[in-house]
């Protein structure tokens, strides 16, 4: 096993896209999802990646081939720093693949060279999302489509599990602020986690239940700091 799991946060990514069909699209989607900001390089694009473009401020279009170079453009606002933190092609000119991978390799920016991996330095993993859960899945390039299929099959996961992470947070913040020993807290989090969907379903997020909280803690014999 060779790669690095990673999760980026997609408001910082400013990538570039070489391409301009389906794939490419379907690339520009994924970022423009997480807040990207998106640089699409290619001589023809299909008419959704022109609407993308043409829509949001946040993606624009450079209707031309790749140059040598593309992946060194500088940002408008401060010239003495590249543009790109994120290049990914997808053309079916082997060539121009090359190209671009070893640029980005030579400068240290993550490459993605649609389905060659040997060219890549990052893949993308197939996602299921309930925010704010997110699971990645990824066969290190080798079968995406695998990938695309397993997640489907995690969706009854994510139905049991989301909920319980966006409760989390504010379980967790609860029981950092009252109770003071890590192994009386590691007690407390295990209580949480034996709660059924059903219960857990009518908790209000704005009324956190607190004095049910505090029937665990007096359960275990925890003292708590102070009274909520």
């Amino acid at each position: 096993m060779s790669t690095l799991p990673l999760i980026f946060r997609g408001d910082r990514i400013s990538a570039l896209v070489v391409g301009g069909g389906q794939i490419a699209l379907r690339k520009i989607q994924n970022l423009m999802e997480v807040g990207a900001h998106v640089t699409v390089i290619a001589p023809h694009v299909i008419p959704e990646i022109k609407e993308i473009c043409h829509q949001n401020h946040y993606a624009r279009l450079l209707e031309r081939m790749f140059c040598t170079g593309d992946t060194r453009l500088r940002r408008h606002h401060d010239p003495r720093k590249v543009a790109f933190n994120l290049v990914i092609a997808a053309t079916d000119d082997n060539a121009t693949n090359k190209a671009i991978s070893a640029e980005c390799q030579a400068d240290g920016i993550p490459v993605n060279i649609v389905d060659v991996p040997e060219l890549c330095t990052v893949y993308f993993a197939a996602v299921v999302r309930d925010e704010p859960l997110m699971i990645s899945i990824s066969t290190e390039g080798e079968a995406p489509f695998l990938a695309r299929h397993m997640k489907h099959e995690l969706n009854d996961f994510t139905k049991h599990w989301a909920p319980r992470v966006r409760w989390g947070s504010t379980f967790r913040k609860w029981v950092k602020d009252q109770v003071s020993e890590f192994s009386q807290r590691e007690k407390m989090l295990g209580t949480f986690l034996e709660v059924s969907d059903g219960e857990l379903a009518t908790w209000d997020i704005e009324n956190p239940p607190l004095s049910l909280w505090e029937g665990w803690a007096a359960q275990l014999n925890i003292q708590l700091k102070k009274t909520t």
